[in-house]
C-alpha cells in the first residue's frame, strides 16, 4: 500500500494460487494396486490499484490485473500390475494468461442519489486465438429518507475458465478448464433491483432484492462423453445458454446483546444446450429452489459470548435410471443391459441442513497501567451438531435378483466438535 497524497492511494499485490482436485483408488489382489487422477491448477499474478478521492462526492478507481494460468486436467499416477497397462503421465498443459483494466466513478449527486459506473476490457491470450471483450457495470441508489432506499444495478462480466459439470450420480466429477480456440469465455449478464428499510427503534435492517441473469457459452458435457482418462477434453464439451432469476430476503439486527441475521432466497436456474436433452431447456445441477440461514450472537458479558448458525438448502439435481432394455451385442455373443435414463436433472437430493455452535470465552482485560498488550480467547464448538451429514453424490447398485435400481446418498461431514485459541500480542 502507498498513499501518495491525501487523495491518492495504490495497491500493489502479487498472488500466487494452487488447485488440485484428486479421485484415488486401490484395490488388493496378489499385489496392491493403486491409481490416483487428478487435476490441478497453478496461478501467478499481480495487480495494481488506485483509489483517488477527487472531493467529498466524487472517488475515482482505476487499475490493472494479470495472471498466468497453468492447467494440468489428466494427471495419472499408477502402482502394481495396473502400471504395465496404464501409464502414469504428467498430462498436457495448458497455458492462458488472463488481463484486465478496469476504470469506475463513484459519484453523490446529491443528497438522495447515488451513482457508480465503470468499464472493464478483459482480454485471455490462449494458444492461436485473443479474446476480448467490454465489461460494462452500473449502479444507482435512491434515497427515499434516512430509513429507506432503493437500489439497482446492472453488470456484463467475462470469464474465462470454466466449471464443467457431470449429471453422471456415480462420481463427483467437476473439472475447471480453460478457454481455447474451440471452448469461448463466458458471458453473463445480471439485473438487480432491491429495497432497503430500517428499523431505528429496533436496530434492525430489511432488505429485498430480486435478480435475473442471462448467461452465454456455458458448458457442459457431451452425452456419453468419457470423463476420466481423458486427454482431450475439448472434445468431449458442448457450450449452450443458460439464465437464472430470484428473490432474497435478509433481516439483520446490528447490535445489543442478541444480533444476527437471517436469509431466505427462492430462486430458479435452467440450461439450455442443442446436444443436450433433445434441446429442451433443463434444471442446472446447481439449481437450489430454497436457501435458507440463520445465525445469532448472544452476548452474556464482556467475556462471555455464543452463537449459532443454521443452514437448510434444497438438495443438487441429478439424471435418474427410470429403465432397462436388453440388446445385442454387435458380434451376438451376450445381451447387453442399456439404462433408460429420465430428463436431464429432473430429480434432486435430498434436503439438507445443518447446526453449528461456538461458545466464545475472552481472557481478562489488563490494568490501563499494564504495557503488556496481549490478549486471547478459547473458541469451543461443534459443526452440525445434531450429526446430519450433506448428501454430496449418489451411488447406484442394481439387485442382481430383481434388476431394481437402488439409488444411496452418502453424506459428507457429520458431528465435528472444535476447541481454538486465538491470541493477539
Amino acid at each position: 500500500t502507498h498513499v501518495f497524497n491525501p487523495k491518492l492511494f495504490s495497491y500493489l499485490s502479487l498472488i500466487y494460487t494452487q488447485f488440485k482436485y484428486n479421485i484415488q483408488g486401490s484395490f488388493v489382489d496378489l499385489q496392491t494396486n493403486e491409481i490416483l487422477i487428478k487435476s490441478a491448477i497453478k496461478d501467478q499474478g499481480v495487480r495494481y490499484d488506485f483509489q483517488y478521492f477527487k472531493n467529498s462526492r466524487t472517488k475515482f478507481l482505476y487499475g490493472i490485473q494479470a495472471t498466468n494460468h497453468n492447467f494440468r486436467p489428466s494427471i495419472v499416477k499408477t502402482s502394481g500390475e495396473i502400471s504395465e497397462y496404464l501409464k502414469s503421465k504428467q498430462g498436457v498443459l495448458i497455458k492462458t494468461v488472463e488481463t484486465n483494466v478496469y476504470a469506475d466513478v463513484k459519484y453523490d449527486v446529491n443528497n438522495r442519489w447515488k451513482i457508480q459506473g465503470g468499464l472493464s476490457v478483459p482480454i485471455c491470450f490462449t494458444v492461436n486465438k485473443t479474446y476480448a471483450g467490454l465489461s460494462p457495470r452500473f449502479n444507482a441508489t435512491y434515497v427515499i429518507n434516512e430509513y429507506q432506499s432503493f437500489k439497482g444495478s446492472f453488470s456484463r462480466m467475462y470469464q474465462f475458465m470454466h466449471r464443467v459439470s457431470s449429471s453422471s450420480v456415480a462420481l463427483p466429477t467437476d473439472l475447471w478448464y480453460p478457454i481455447s480456440q474451440k471452448v469461448k469465455p463466458q458471458i453473463s449478464d445480471q439485473v438487480a433491483l432491491s429495497y432497503n428499510m430500517y428499523f431505528p427503534k429496533a436496530n434492525t435492517s430489511f432488505v429485498i432484492e430480486g435478480y435475473y441473469k442471462y448467461m452465454q457459452h456455458l458448458t457442459e458435457y457431451k452425452e456419453g462423453s468419457q470423463l476420466i482418462l481423458n486427454d482431450h477434453f475439448e472434445e468431449s464439451l458442448i457450450q449452450g445458454k443458460g439464465w437464472g432469476t430470484g428473490l432474497e430476503f435478509l433481516l439483520k439486527k446490528e447490535s445489543g446483546k442478541l444480533s444476527g441475521w437471517i436469509g431466505y432466497t427462492i430462486s430458479w436456474t435452467k440450461r439450455k444446450f442443442d446436444g443436450l436433452n433433445n434441446g429442451e431447456a433443463f434444471w442446472a445441477k446447481y439449481d437450489r429452489r430454497h436457501y435458507l440461514t440463520n445465525v445469532l450472537i448472544y452476548t452474556i458479558n464482556k467475556r462471555l459470548s455464543f452463537s449459532c448458525i443454521f443452514e437448510l438448502s434444497t438438495g443438487a439435481r441429478f439424471t435418474p435410471i427410470i429403465g432397462q432394455y436388453a440388446q445385442p451385442n454387435a458380434g451376438l455373443t451376450k445381451v447387453e443391459i442399456i439404462p433408460i435414463y429420465a430428463e436431464r436433472n429432473s430429480v434432486k437430493m435430498s434436503l439438507s441442513h445443518r447446526l453449528d455452535v461456538n461458545f466464545i470465552i475472552k481472557s481478562k482485560e489488563k490494568k490501563k497501567n499494564k504495557t503488556k498488550q496481549f490478549s486471547s480467547e478459547w473458541h469451543i464448538g461443534a459443526y452440525n451438531v445434531y450429526n446430519r451429514a450433506t448428501p454430496f453424490q449418489v451411488r447406484v447398485s442394481t439387485d442382481p435378483d430383481t434388476g431394481k435400481v437402488h439409488y444411496e446418498q452418502p453424506g459428507l461431514f457429520g458431528f465435528i466438535p472444535s476447541i481454538g485459541w486465538n491470541f493477539k500480542f
